[in-house]
């Protein structure tokens, strides 16, 4: 997923000259929440966050923490 979040992301760094890294952090958190909702097929048709939240059901021994939205990257 790495890999395919990278080759999209590319239109947003070369559309635009960024001064710092300060001023692309932006427009990639706002990409990156948009990305993590979009259904991928690589995933069977379900989100990133989706996928996040039944790993520790699945995988119980793998995980401490539950895994949750922060509301600062709700849309």
């Amino acid at each position: 997923m790495v890999e395919r979040f990278k080759g999209r992301n590319s239109g947003i760094v070369n559309q635009a000259r960024f001064d710092s890294t300060a001023e692309l952090e932006s427009p990639l958190r706002n990409y990156l929440k948009i990305y993590n909702n979009i259904p991928q097929r690589a995933l069977k048709h379900q989100t990133s966050i989706q996928v996040l939240k039944k790993w520790p059901l699945e995988k119980s021994g793998l995980y401490v923490k539950q895994v949750y939205i922060q509301a600062a990257h709700a849309i």
